[in-house]
């Protein structure tokens, strides 16, 4: 996958405190949601929850051979048979991997896990989303 340079950008407590979930939208700790057996799988989970990868990324991908045809079918090789397997993306939502989220939450993970890096939120462009500054009840302890 193409990554690119990271902002450094440091959290107050204070943003901290403002950030952290409301107790009912807790991610459960076994809650994974890109659940995968190897790159190939964990590359059809992305693709049916987040959205197809864009065709000239795939084309300009260092490594799309090895998980894409030339024809962008998605495969991998089977293990015991060592026959080649299509792997067909089962399409979902965030929504519903993510049910304890309210929609501004949503929509921030959405816009943190954009595929296309170029349209992918910087570290100072993510804090400036609108549910970061949504005036949450505090949590009590």
């Amino acid at each position: 996958m193409v990554t690119e340079s990271e902002e450094s950008v440091e959290l107050s407590e204070e943003m901290m405190m403002t950030i952290r979930p409301r107790p009912k939208q807790s991610v459960q700790e076994d809650n994974v949601l890109f659940q995968n057996d190897s790159p190939a799988t964990l590359i059809a989970r992305v693709i049916g929850i987040i959205g197809p990868i864009e065709q000239d990324m795939l084309a300009k991908g260092r490594d799309t051979y090895k998980y894409f045809t030339k024809n962008h079918m998605l495969y991998e090789r089977n293990q015991d048979t060592s026959r080649l397997e299509y792997l067909i993306p089962k399409k979902t939502s965030l929504r519903h991997r993510l049910p304890m989220g309210d929609q501004g939450f949503i929509d921030f993970v959405a816009h943190l896990l954009e595929i296309n890096p170029k349209k992918r939120p910087s570290a100072s462009e993510a804090l400036k989303h609108p549910w970061l500054s949504y005036p949450y009840e505090p949590i009590s302890s």
